[in-house]
């Protein structure tokens, strides 16, 4: 406890921001797969944004990995696996850093890692305590070393049943006034979802509630934070009667968990269901949703980019049309120079059953929107987790695609270069 406790220390004394490099030439873009996963051991189904450390990136599978000892059943016959920790080279060379067993390990990590004194950490959907409604557990906190031994016993968040403190951490972590924030997807007595602060002792409490109906539900993307105040997005709630369960919100938190409702969601034009993290890029927010945009998708939509200002005003930039353009957005944008990129997981053809194999793109903040590269299965399909620039190249997973995994593949590191 005490060395993951002194790089929680770290981690929240230096942040989790990153600083911004300029642009790669837009010219010739070509995808090379890093690292395609085979299922089994070495991990399945990565949903989360990768880090990088001394020329290493490290990333999550929510699948594959030893078999559980203690959630045996859900993990192997759900999830064929419990997930894993993964280090993986430049050229190529996967490393399992630490396999997911269950129980109080944790099981399922979605989100990603976030890095500091040597340690990462993170969150596991499932695992720790048992419940009433967490069946599988309701969700950790965990740490582990990037030779794969652990840090220390997994954080077991206060959520002893659903109906009280919340379950199922779906998003990463974000440091702020001496502690570590997150998110838990549900919880409370209407099931919205709740903020949570874990402090360097590894103590964790819940600061906010979500109610529901205006105030926001299901906050599933990883909080930012900007001069003292977090900012995020709920899938749900926020009020509009276009979507079941409201179309989602914008909203600010105070580290004494006074919240704000910036910006609820219609649907509609103007985007529902936002799933990714903000980013800030010179003072105002940029995100992406889901659904809405239009009535294409079923009628759902195919979703937007988004821009909204500190003070709630809110700008749709783009709305994707799906087929060759992409559809349903659910990850973070990156900021590169000048330019957002981003990904999505349908669209870029007719691929992949049909829905298309998810593409990578590109848009400016003025909202001119290109295609910088669809996926076409074998070299990766479903990207769900954001981009990360790591010189002059930009490097992200894909949920699918690759080989393995009874044929609709088990996943994909690759590299995006000029």
């Amino acid at each position: 406890m005490r060395a993951a406790s002194a790089a929680l220390a770290l981690l929240i004394a230096g942040g989790l921001s990153a600083g911004l490099a300029a642009a790669p030439a837009l010219a010739d873009w070509h995808l090379q797969v890093v690292y395609a996963f085979q299922g089994g051991l070495d991990g399945a189904f990565p949903t989360s944004r990768l880090v990088e450390t001394g020329g290493t990136l490290y990333g999550t599978t929510t699948s594959g990995g030893s078999s559980s000892l203690d959630y045996g059943e859900q993990c192997n016959d759900i999830t064929f696996g419990c997930g894993t920790v993964y280090a993986v080279t430049p050229d190529g060379s996967e490393t399992v850093l630490h396999s997911f067993m269950g129980g109080s390990d944790g099981a399922v990590p979605v989100a990603g890692l976030a890095k500091a004194g040597g340690v990462l950490f993170g969150t596991t959907l499932w695992g720790g305590a048992l419940g009433y409604d967490c069946d599988y557990g309701c969700g950790t906190v965990y740490a582990v070393t990037p030779v794969g031994a652990r840090a220390s016993q997994a954080y077991v968040l206060p959520n002893q049943y659903m109906g009280a403190n919340g379950a199922y951490p779906f998003a990463g972590l974000v440091a702020l006034a001496g502690a570590l924030y997150g998110e838990t997807e549900y919880g409370t007595a209407n099931g919205s979802g709740t903020v949570f602060r874990l402090t360097p002792d590894g103590n964790a409490a819940v600061v906010y509630t979500f109610a529901g109906g205006s105030d926001g539900a299901v906050p599933v993307g990883a909080m930012i934070e900007l001069s003292g105040t977090l900012y995020g997005t709920t899938a749900e709630g926020g009020g509009s009667t276009a979507c079941f369960n409201g179309c989602g919100t914008v909203f600010s938190l105070t580290p004494q968990g006074t919240e704000t409702v910036l910006h609820a969601f219609a649907g509609g034009s103007d985007g529902a269901a936002s799933f990714a993290s903000l980013i800030d890029a010179g003072g105002t927010l940029y995100g992406t949703t889901s659904a809405g945009g239009g009535t294409g998708c079923g009628g759902a939509g195919c979703g937007t980019v988004f821009s909204i200002g500190q003070d709630g005003t809110e700008t749709v930039l783009h709305a994707f049309a799906g087929g060759q353009d992409g559809s349903n957005p659910n990850a973070a944008l990156l900021r590169v120079g000048n330019m957002l990129y981003g990904t999505t997981p349908n669209g870029g053809g007719n691929g992949c059953g049909g829905p298309g194999c998810g593409t990578i793109f590109k848009i400016t903040r003025a909202g001119a929107e290109t295609v910088v590269h669809a996926f076409q299965g074998g070299d990766g399909a479903s990207p769900r987790a954001a981009l990360i620039q790591v010189g002059d190249m930009l490097y992200g997973t894909t949920y699918k695609g690759g080989a393995g995994c009874g044929g609709q593949g088990c996943g994909t590191v690759f590299a995006l270069r000029p």
